[in-house]
């Protein structure tokens, strides 16, 4: 027999077993208790002991599989159209709009025809008045006047008075 082997640091009451014995540390020495026995029958089923405490709650499962996705059913015919509607109220008038822009400016009508000539002046109807009156006085003087009547008409073609 080969020797045994004992644990190296045994608390008080540590059972060893080796070769079919058995051997109690008792602080001091090992010491030999029993040869193994046989085995006897089972004993009688103890009485249930209490009911221990509730454990801590299990940590969370993983996420199940998705589900497979649902048919979608076809799309319904288009219902009938509804009847009109009865006609609203007119609404109020507007407010005026804003001026627009001055247009562009036209372009220059035509000349008109000259006007009809215009009745004798006063000055030039009281020359002749004098004429008539000078008529017997000397030939000199009435080709003053007539000089002078002369001038006059050229002075109304110009339209220039003294």
């Amino acid at each position: 027999m080969t020797g045994i082997d004992f644990p190296s640091n045994p608390s008080v009451n540590q059972q060893f077993s080796a070769f079919g014995n058995v051997w109690i540390w008792n602080g001091s020495s090992w010491r030999k208790v029993s040869r193994t026995a046989v085995q006897g029958a089972q004993g009688n089923t103890g009485l249930s002991g209490a009911t221990g405490a509730q454990g801590a709650t299990g940590p969370q499962g993983s996420q199940g599989t998705a589900g497979t996705a649902a048919n979608i059913g076809f799309q319904g015919a288009q219902g009938t159209a509804g009847a009109q509607g009865a006609q609203g109220a007119t609404g109020s008038t507007g407010a005026q709009g804003a001026t627009g822009s001055t247009g562009a400016q036209g372009a220059q009508g035509t000349a008109g025809s000259q006007g009809a000539t215009g009745p004798t002046g006063a000055q030039v109807q009281l020359l002749h008045r004098v004429l008539k009156v000078l008529k017997d006085i000397k030939e000199p003087l009435v080709r003053l006047v007539l000089k002078v009547l002369h001038v006059l008409k050229v002075l109304q073609r110009n339209r220039t008075y003294w």
